[in-house]
């Protein structure tokens, strides 16, 4: 049954704390790994309690659909990459935080989850300016339009 997320448990992980257990997840499953697999092996890897996983958004389980938002984090962070569609492995980044104590290995993916996050916004708000600028150049050229009268060089009869 759907769940709207201010009904969720507060110790319900959220997708950056899942950013690790994913992480570790492809290193185990060695090579390149289907993201199924990854999810299945990530979320078995947690163990929650099983009225966790009962949890459901309209769409998707709860638990799998934040594990896919680690994933692709993971991956915008530079820690994983993707082969081909759905397959993910470890990049260099990947290895070299796989190779870190777990805590300090969390920290560098919480750094690297901001960062995704501030460059996601600068680009949203350089969108924004584009369109506004873009607007505002339509607005400017109809408003000249409608100051001459539409007229095309002034040659009516």
């Amino acid at each position: 049954m759907p769940v709207a997320r201010k009904d969720l448990p507060e110790k319900l992980p959220k997708y950056w704390e899942l950013m690790y257990p994913v992480l570790m997840t492809v290193h185990a499953l060695g090579d390149i790994s289907e993201r199924n697999e990854i999810l299945d092996h990530a979320i078995a890897s947690l163990d929650l309690p099983d009225v966790y996983l009962e949890f459901e958004y309209a769409t998707d389980n709860v638990v799998r659909s934040r594990c896919k938002f680690a994933l692709s984090y993971n991956k915008m962070g530079g820690v994983l990459e993707s082969p081909r569609r759905a397959h993910f492995q470890l990049t260099e980044l990947g290895r070299e935080i796989v190779g870190l104590e777990e805590i300090e290995a969390r920290d560098r993916l919480r750094i690297l989850n901001q960062e995704v996050l501030v460059a996601a916004r600068a680009r949203s708000k350089a969108k924004k300016a584009k369109k506004a600028k873009k607007a505002k150049k339509a607005k400017k050229a109809k408003k000249a339009k409608e100051g001459n009268g539409g007229s095309h060089g002034g040659d009516t009869p």
